[in-house]
């Protein structure tokens, strides 16, 4: 919803609601992940022609005021070139890393992940990754519950 909100003459413009929500806090993952620009699976089913974008699927989050978990997509468009050819020649790897992380197999995936870090090491998603699979594999699954980022 577009609004004008104030009164007298403090007045301003603004968007509110759960799409504007979601869009602000997906934003703000921009920094959790080293990323310059993230978009979630909504935006991803409408694009016409999905393979006109280099993009990757990065996670899939919980976000404050959302029950459900939602895919996000990083816009490898938006990098600089350098940082883009390389998370493009690591891009099956990263795919692969993600597929052990989601399998809970966080040793293998932590593996694939510091080999994406090895040939782009300016890649801050492969290396939070390694982190959280460092961190995951030392913690028994009980104790940890289940891992929603």
């Amino acid at each position: 919803m577009l609004g004008a909100i104030g009164g007298g003459e403090r007045l301003d413009s603004n968007v509110v609601g759960d799409t504007a929500n979601l869009a602000s806090r997906i934003e703000g993952l921009t920094k959790v992940y080293g990323v310059t620009v993230l978009f979630t699976e909504f935006t991803f089913e409408r694009l016409l022609e999905p393979a006109a974008f280099e993009q990757r699927e990065l996670d899939r989050v919980t976000v404050k005021g959302r029950a459900a978990p939602v895919t996000i997509y990083e816009l490898l468009d938006g990098e600089p070139e350098a940082a883009k050819a390389q998370k493009l020649d690591s891009l099956d790897d990263f795919s692969k890393g993600l597929e052990l992380y989601r399998a809970g197999e966080f040793d293998a995936a932590r593996r694939v992940f510091e080999d994406c870090v090895a040939s782009a090491p300016d890649d801050k998603t492969a290396l939070l990754y390694v982190s959280r699979c460092t961190e995951y594999a030392a913690t028994p699954l009980p104790a940890r519950g289940r891992a929603s980022r």
